[in-house]
């Protein structure tokens, strides 16, 4: 089990943000929990890590615009996981316009073979060798306060995060296709809008 702090409270997210701010490298793992029982466009939990310390943060309970200056920072990257509804929660819950640098490693891993949409615990079993859990994915993250088997299992999922960003990154690399991943990343995660029509004529 991945040791992680509870944020839940002004003074715990201040010292989340002056450890992402020490931050060994541009990038910041995260990951989101939603109550997909009833909708998916309230954000319940959002997971951050350093690379080496997990942070469990409660929206419901904390007003998260105070981490828009270190996740929005120019130069920041952002890895996850199959992040296409979870940028949007993160940006909407920041007050940011849009994302910087994304690189989602479920993206990733499609570009080095003919595997798309794998789930995470998938590709931590291929990459890492660890089996994951899956069975929190479904439960209610609104309740409060949330068991330590709902947190343990949120942890978890940024906890392998950075060695997922670093052997995939090495093989991009080799093949050449370490820019197309943040491309195609961004473009998975925050689609542009498509223009005006064209006017009949």
């Amino acid at each position: 089990m991945p040791a992680f702090t509870l944020v839940d409270s002004p003074p715990a997210l201040a010292h989340c943000i002056e450890v992402l701010e020490r931050r060994p490298s541009p990038s910041v793992y995260l990951d989101t929990e939603f109550d997909p029982q009833r909708d998916r466009t309230t954000l319940c939990l959002l997971q951050l890590s350093d690379g080496e310390q997990v942070f469990l943060v409660d929206p419901l309970r904390l007003d998260l615009m105070p981490l828009a200056g270190v996740l929005g920072a120019p130069g920041a990257e952002w890895v996850l996981h199959a992040g296409r509804q979870d940028v949007p929660l993160v940006c909407d819950a920041l007050g940011l316009a849009t994302p910087p640098r994304v690189f989602d490693t479920q993206v990733a891993w499609a570009l080095l073979g003919p595997e798309a949409s794998v789930a995470l615990a998938y590709l931590e079993f291929r990459l890492l060798g660890l089996r994951g859990d899956k069975g929190h994915q479904a439960d209610d993250w609104r309740r409060r306060p949330l068991p330590p088997t709902q947190l343990a299992y949120a942890a978890r999922d940024v906890a392998h995060l950075p060695a997922l960003r670093r052997l995939l990154g090495e093989r991009l690399a080799a093949v050449g296709r370490a820019e197309l991943a943040v491309a195609a990343s961004r473009e998975a995660v925050w689609p542009e809008p498509e223009g005006d029509p064209a006017p009949l004529t």
